[in-house]
C-alpha cells in the first residue's frame, strides 16, 4: 500500500518528469544527471511501496 494518496503519487510522478527533462538541461556530466533522477526515482518509488533495497540499477 502506498505511503501516500494515489492522486499525491500520480502528481509526484509527474514531477519527476519535469525534474528529469530539468536536469537533461543542465551542464552536468551524464552520470551525474542519470544519478540524481535515479536517486528521485527511488524516493518515489519507495513512496509508492515499491522499493527493494540492494535491487539491481536500471535507469
Amino acid at each position: 500500500m502506498p505511503r501516500i494518496s494515489e492522486s499525491t503519487l500520480r502528481e509526484l510522478e509527474e514531477i519527476l518528469e519535469h525534474y528529469k527533462d530539468a536536469l537533461d538541461h543542465l551542464h552536468l556530466a551524464q552520470a551525474t544527471r542519470e544519478n540524481r533522477y535515479y536517486r528521485a526515482r527511488l524516493f518515489v518509488q519507495w513512496l509508492r511501496d515499491d522499493f527493494t533495497a540492494g535491487r539491481q540499477r536500471g535507469i
